[in-house]
């Protein structure tokens, strides 16, 4: 796994143990189950760059930045307050996500700059990065484009003054971007389950419909109830695919993907 100053660790993505492990100029990326996992992490993330003398950036969107200022709120924290004094910096991406990247890195390159020359007229020690340009482009099918993102900050992390640790939250990894995403960050990227949607051509095994395009999802540790199911239902013993609809896996419990939200 390629490396950038910093040694390879492996972060957990339940709790938030892990970040309070976090060194200077790291960068992982991590998935959540649920968005009560994600406010965990978000909360204790800007917790952390509170207590490291460092800003707060969130290069979100601006509905994000509003459900990220609420789970502090929830959390007790004063975010209006630490937005005023410039301890939290909400950078909306929704004018960036439509330009092409070289434009994205190029205008978060410069905005950063500006945050770095604040935060060192302040005294700070840094800045924490919450970073979910990539982590959208991933949801869109933009994968290039995430991984091309990501390029950007492993290449810009390391040389930029004052020190940078950032997280990027991803909802889900398609298969196609895991490698890529190890090799783009500082830690192994913690992903329960692996999908992707590909043309389909079959009837749905459980309600009959027919099925144009597939959920196939990789699952490396199937629990016992799972597997028997998934088996009986597969067309092809090892194809690792299900043959049911979305409507049906989305009710069906026992077979509903870990990162299927309704």
């Amino acid at each position: 796994m390629t490396t950038t100053g910093t040694e390879s660790r492996s972060y957990s993505h339940r709790g938030t143990q892990w970040i309070t492990e976090l060194k200077d100029r790291d960068h992982p990326a991590f998935t959540f189950g649920s968005q009560m996992e994600l406010a965990e992490a978000i909360t204790a993330f800007i917790d952390r760059g509170l207590n490291q003398n460092a800003i707060n950036v969130l290069l979100v969107t601006k509905q994000q930045g509003e459900i990220y200022t609420g789970y502090l709120k929830e959390a007790g924290i004063d975010a209006d307050s630490l937005l005023s004094s410039q301890d939290i910096i909400i950078e909306p991406i929704d004018g960036l996500l439509p330009q092409k990247v070289e434009e994205i890195t190029k205008a978060v390159a410069s905005k950063l700059k500006d945050i770095g020359e604040l935060a060192k007229s302040k005294g700070r020690r840094g800045l924490n990065i919450v970073g979910e340009i990539a982590g959208t482009f991933a949801a869109q099918g933009r994968y290039e484009d995430c991984a091309l993102v990501e390029l950007f900050w492993h290449s810009f992390i390391p040389k930029f003054n004052p020190q940078i640790t950032l997280i990027c939250p991803y909802e889900s990894i398609p298969s196609v971007l895991r490698r890529p995403l190890e090799e783009l960050h500082n830690s192994v990227i913690p992903v329960e389950a692996i999908w992707e949607i590909t043309p389909a051509n079959f009837d749905c095994a459980k309600c009959g419909v027919h099925v144009r395009k597939e959920i196939r999802e990789y699952e490396p540790a199937l629990m016992d109830s799972q597997s028997e199911v998934i088996t009986m239902a597969m067309r092809e013993s090892n194809a690792g695919w299900i043959p049911f609809c979305f409507n049906c896996i989305s009710t069906l419990t026992i077979l509903k993907p870990s990162w299927l939200r309704l």
